[in-house]
C-alpha cells in the first residue's frame, strides 16, 4: 500500500510540473488579453491571463505550446502594435523646444493617432500611417499640398477593399488642407502566411504534450526502480 501511495504521489508530481505555464505576454490591458486569449482558443491552444498590481495583464500557455501561439498571434496581429498619443508626444524634457522639435512631434503624434484609429477596425492586423505637410517658406510662391500614405497589413481572409474610401476620407478629415486624391492606402496581408498558421495548429493539436510525458515517464521509472529496490531487499531479509 505505501508502495502504491509512492508511486501516486511521483506521478501527481510529474503531473502538476506538467501542467504549469509560462508567460507568453505581459502588460497587457484587459480587452487585448481577451483578445488573444480567444484567438488561441480557435486553435484549441489553452491559455490563461493573469493580472498584476499595476492593472495590467499576462497571458499564460504551456511551455511547448510558445511556439504555436506566437505564430497564431502574430497572424491575428496580436499584441497589437502600442501607439503614442498626442498627449504623451508633447512631454518635453526641456524647457523650450524649437519649432522644428516642436512640428517633428505634432506630426509623429498625428501618424501615431490615425494608425491606432485605423488599427481599431475589424480584421486589420497593424496600421501605419506617413502624413507629410510640406513647410512653406514666406516668400515662397508655388504652395505645396499635404499628402498621406497608409499601409495597412490585414488578417487572413479579410477583404476591406470596400471600406478604403471610408479611410481615406477620415485620413482627409484629420489632416488641415489634405485632399481626398492625395491619400494613398495600399493593403498587404499580414506577415504570417495563413497554410503555416493551420499546419502549425495541426500539429500542436495532434501531438501531445512532450514535456508532460516526459515527466510522467521520469516519474514512472523512478516509481519503478524504487519497488524493484525494494522487492530486492526484502528477498535478501528473508534469504537471511
Amino acid at each position: 500500500m505505501k508502495n502504491l501511495f509512492k508511486i501516486l504521489m511521483l506521478l501527481a508530481f510529474a503531473g502538476s510540473l506538467a501542467a504549469c505555464k509560462s508567460e507568453l505576454y505581459s502588460s497587457l490591458q484587459e480587452r487585448e488579453a481577451n483578445e488573444m486569449i480567444a484567438a488561441l482558443a480557435t486553435a484549441n491552444i489553452s491559455a490563461t491571463r493573469e493580472g498584476t498590481k499595476d492593472g495590467a495583464y499576462s497571458v499564460l500557455v504551456e511551455g511547448s505550446a510558445i511556439p504555436d501561439a506566437t505564430r497564431i498571434l502574430s497572424a491575428n496581429g496580436l499584441p497589437r502594435a502600442k501607439f503614442e498619443t498626442l498627449g504623451k508626444v508633447f512631454q518635453s524634457g526641456s524647457m523650450v523646444s524649437t519649432p522644428f522639435e516642436e512640428r517633428a512631434r505634432f506630426m509623429y503624434a498625428m501618424d501615431q493617432e490615425l494608425a491606432q484609429s485605423i488599427s481599431q477596425i475589424s480584421g486589420v492586423a497593424s496600421a501605419r500611417v506617413h502624413v507629410i505637410m510640406p513647410e512653406q517658406a514666406p516668400l515662397e510662391t508655388k504652395k505645396e499640398h499635404p499628402r498621406a500614405s497608409v499601409f495597412i497589413y490585414l488578417n487572413p481572409g479579410v477583404d476591406i477593399r470596400g471600406e478604403v474610401g471610408t479611410i481615406k476620407t477620415l485620413i482627409v478629415n484629420s489632416v488641415n488642407g489634405l485632399a481626398y486624391e492625395d491619400v494613398a492606402v495600399a493593403l498587404f496581408p499580414a506577415a504570417v502566411e495563413p497554410d503555416a498558421v493551420r499546419s502549425s495548429t495541426a500539429i500542436a493539436s495532434i501531438v501531445p504534450n512532450g514535456f508532460g510525458i516526459v515527466l510522467a515517464l521520469m516519474g514512472l521509472a523512478i516509481a519503478v526502480t524504487i519497488m524493484t529496490r525494494q522487492k530486492r531487499a526484502s528477498k535478501v531479509r528473508r534469504l537471511s
